[in-house]
């Protein structure tokens, strides 16, 4: 076997032992929490022994990304479970076959709420300011609210572009901040997978 697979084979199957904590997030979670009828938030005491119940483990047993995988699985089925994986972690849920992978990520590029992730992505980094005094407008400088709309605006194709890489390839491009980023995260993690592939 090439040792390039088989480091991506190790660092994969590392990464589904991983334990969960509370405190983390992401598209696996928020499905997990809306499976159980929770609010949305991220992974908490209370969602922990619930999915440790779904997973036939005692409630204190250390929660995996492989076991939360697992249960999704049960819940929701195989396409929504491998979409939020790919999106959370860049890997593929076991036994996703090419065709799904394709499948995934043309549905994916094709949604309207990925448009939503970026406007809000921009929004939230460029946030509307409150209209600037006479005096302001009487200097000529540029007013705020013009500045933040070009700002939002070149945002939207950086964004745009970071996530489709994301989307993609299941890494973001090394051209994004690491504020981009998280704020990018912090509104994927909302996108709803249900009904993505097969």
């Amino acid at each position: 076997m090439n040792r390039y697979v088989f480091a991506i084979l190790i660092w994969c199957s590392v990464a589904s032992a991983q334990p969960l904590q509370p405190g983390d997030d992401g598209l696996c979670v928020r499905l997990l929490r809306s499976t159980l009828n929770l609010a949305p938030g991220p992974l908490d005491a209370e969602t922990i022994v619930a999915a440790n119940a779904l997973a036939g483990l005692p409630p204190a047993a250390t929660l995996t990304k492989q076991h939360l995988h697992q249960v999704l699985h049960a819940r929701v089925g195989m396409a929504p479970t491998r979409t939020a994986v790919w999106l959370d972690d860049g890997t593929w849920y076991d036994g996703t076959t090419p065709a799904q992978r394709a499948e995934t990520v043309a549905a994916l590029l094709d949604r309207a709420q990925l448009d939503v992730v970026v406007l809000r992505a921009a929004n939230a980094l460029h946030p509307y300011p409150t209209r600037p005094s006479e005096f302001r407008r009487a200097t000529g400088d540029a007013e705020p609210v013009d500045t933040a709309h070009e700002q939002r605006e070149a945002a939207k194709v950086v964004l745009a572009m970071a996530l489709r890489v994301k989307v993609e390839v299941g890494t973001w491009p090394p051209n994004i901040t690491a504020v981009q980023q998280a704020v990018l995260t912090a509104q994927l993690v909302g996108l709803d997978v249900q009904g993505i592939g097969r």
